[in-house]
């Protein structure tokens, strides 16, 4: 089992062998940013990508990233899309297919998106839609063919309002459905459940939360129907800020399926707070300022029956402890997640889900902080 993970220290990915202890990085700090992508090929290959990022380009949408396979046993790395030209355009997603291709989304401006289908060289590439939304966080159902993501910005065919954000899907043929959405809401982090007859999301209200920290965990199927809350209102962690004062990090906590069709969510106590404050004044995803006297409660895992209701408690929520970003892995045994307390630095921890037991893996270079965590199983 190899464990891949970010650091808060540099940003840059390593590779962890739990058993051993070996770590390997990925990337170099300071260098370019790597994302993991995904695995591909049965789990052989790490799909990534590489780009020297700066948010003013981001913002613009001239951004160059560049995409790698590489082979996790051979250690060889292939570069993708090399017979493509990309220099008009800036990637934003892409998503290795079970046939081989690649799913992407791209901007030509911040208002001009597209989706197409790239064989892997790039050589081959079909343009599904355009839409002056923009689309992310797109997840392929578990048997093919169609993706969730969330639109953001104005999209009026498939954004209900203004600044908001919805949950829609996608089929391979260009089809768009409006699965959920509403004024002043925003819906982010589709994900299907192991049937693929569920989507599980969050949803927060602007006015009320410009920081987008409490959320309520949504179901609803796929074209919609049947759409309800599951547990309290504004009780999911969502917009995570954590860490040591000089080495802050952060991003959206998604909820996800458990490998038993359950939900799981971050709950947070009654009256949490992560150690942060919205400041509007700052640069767009910099609104989170360190204020440690902002900081109360705490969360931790429970799992939620989408049929019944029933609630079951994984990690009890702790004064100021925090758990969060939980993956499963591919056989279901284990579960990787985050746990913060306040004031320190950020950590990696394995949960053996027979037996409860949890162990500590890593805080990360300079125990500045780990996050992030993904399996990296090897096949047999």
């Amino acid at each position: 089992m190899k464990i891949l993970y970010t650091n808060t220290d540099g940003g840059h990915r390593s590779v962890l062998e739990p058993e051993s202890g070996r770590r390997e990085n990925l990337s170099q700090k300071g260098a370019e940013r790597t994302s993991f992508l995904g695995l591909t090929d049965g789990g052989r290959c790490a799909f990534y990508s590489k780009v020297r990022y700066s948010l003013r380009e981001d913002m613009a949408r001239k951004l160059q990233y560049r995409f790698y396979l590489k082979d996790l046993i051979s250690g060889e790395t292939e570069e993708l899309f090399t017979n493509w030209d990309r220099s008009a355009f800036q990637v934003n997603t892409a998503i290795p297919m079970r046939d081989g291709r690649f799913f992407i989304i791209a901007s030509r401006t911040y208002e001009e998106n597209f989706a197409c289908i790239a064989s892997r060289d790039g050589s081959r590439v079909q343009e599904l839609w355009t839409t002056s939304g923009y689309p992310y966080g797109f997840a392929e159902a578990p048997q093919g063919g169609m993706f969730a993501c969330h639109m953001a910005l104005d999209d009026p065919e498939f954004n209900p309002g203004e600044n908001v954000y919805s949950i829609n899907t996608v089929s391979m043929d260009g089809t768009r459905r409006l699965v959920y959405g509403g004024a002043g809401k925003l819906c982010f982090g589709p994900v299907w459940s192991p049937d693929g007859k569920w989507l599980a999301f969050q949803v927060y209200t602007t006015a009320e939360d410009p920081g987008h920290h409490f959320g309520d965990v949504m179901i609803c199927r796929p074209d919609g129907s049947q759409a309800r809350r599951l547990g309290p209102e504004k009780s999911h962690y969502g917009a995570t800020a954590y860490g040591l004062r000089d080495f802050r990090a952060g991003g959206t906590n998604w909820v996800q399926w458990t490998p038993e069709g359950k939900v799981l969510t971050s709950r947070m106590l009654p009256g949490s707070h992560p150690d942060c404050r919205f400041d509007a004044s700052q640069a767009n995803h910099e609104e989170l300022v360190y204020d440690p006297s902002a900081g109360k409660g705490g969360c931790g895992f429970t799992e939620i029956d989408p049929v019944t209701g029933e609630e079951t408690v994984l990690t009890p929520a702790v004064e100021g402890q925090w758990d969060f970003r939980a993956v499963f892995s591919p056989d279901g045994g284990k579960m990787l997640f985050t746990r913060c307390r306040f004031g320190e630095a950020a950590g990696l921890y394995l949960m053996d889900r027979k037996t409860g037991d949890i162990r500590f893996l890593t805080d990360g270079e300079n125990h500045h902080g780990a996050d992030h965590g993904a399996f990296l199983d090897m096949p047999e």
